[in-house]
């Protein structure tokens, strides 16, 4: 049975408008606010804004967190700024690294309608391969991220296969858009004008993930989920084929990327709570 906090989430949330339909400096509607928009740091998380491999980042550092081992957050929004109260207004980065007790680093990726691909899988890279240059262990560092974010976890590691970088050692991709060749005018067009949307870094749907020992995948199947779920099934049966470790985290009446709604309903708690005890696990931290 769904909580009654979901489902007064979901009621606000309807009442949205589409990532984009408002300019990120024009008043959000009165239900933005319930994602964000004043929405409190966790005590005992320090977050400050800095740079990474000339990469805007927001560090969230939790108070005794070891200094080996952390995450990286990719935040969602479909590539592009959306209203105000919504992704790096909203503190799941140190959401994350709070649960988790280890640091974590948002990155401020490129966005359009002022960039396109390969801007953000760039960025995602520079300021992964920073910390590899900074003396962090490939194995130690975790990357997760939703919608959007979960596409471009999955393209990192497939950009680190690609050029023969060490990968991250542990992937937890949470509602990923992972095919944006279905989505052409919306999305996939604008990100990457002139591109072949099948490219993998652009939909890893369609990666060679040969190499990948485990990934954690999250699904809801309401919502835009509906439209995800099922190329991302085809992905996890074709990584299954690859011989890739799947934990595959359905739930079937959430929407999309509910698990970045953690601290403001039960379920969220729990679907976040599973990425990061996988990411823990798969970091050994």
């Amino acid at each position: 049975m769904l909580s009654k906090e979901y489902l007064a989430f979901r009621e606000a949330f309807a009442k949205l408008p589409p990532p984009g339909e408002l300019g990120p400096d024009e008043p959000p509607p009165e239900g933005v606010y319930l994602l964000g928009g004043g929405f409190p740091i966790p005590e005992g998380v320090t977050v400050t804004k800095e740079a990474l491999g000339g990469v805007p980042v927001e560090w969230s550092r939790p108070a005794g967190a070891p200094r080996d081992k952390l995450i990286i957050y990719l935040h969602g929004g479909g590539f592009q700024p959306v209203p105000k109260g919504l992704y790096m207004d909203y503190p799941f980065g140190a959401i994350l690294a709070e649960r988790s007790g280890l640091n974590c680093v948002a990155v401020d990726y490129r966005m359009m309608p002022e960039n396109h691909f390969p801007d953000t899988v760039h960025d995602a890279a520079a300021a992964y391969t920073a910390l590899l240059e900074q003396g962090m262990r490939a194995e130690d560092i975790a990357v997760t991220g939703e919608s959007a974010g979960g596409n471009l976890s999955l393209s990192l590691w497939l950009w680190c296969r690609m050029y023969g970088v060490a990968r991250p050692g542990a992937i937890a991709a949470l509602s990923p858009a992972v095919d944006l060749s279905g989505t052409e005018g919306a999305i996939g067009r604008p990100l990457a004008p002139g591109r072949d949307l099948t490219a993998p870094l652009i939909s890893p749907r369609y990666g060679d993930y040969r190499g990948m020992k485990r990934v954690f995948v999250q699904y809801g199947a309401t919502d835009l989920e509906a439209f995800l779920v099922g190329p991302g099934e085809e992905m996890i049966a074709d990584m299954r084929a690859q011989g890739v470790d799947v934990v595959y985290d359905h739930w079937p009446e959430l929407g999309h990327a509910f698990a970045a709604d953690a601290g403001l309903y039960p379920e969220a708690d729990e679907a976040c709570a599973r990425a990061i005890a996988f990411m823990k696990a798969e970091i050994g931290a």
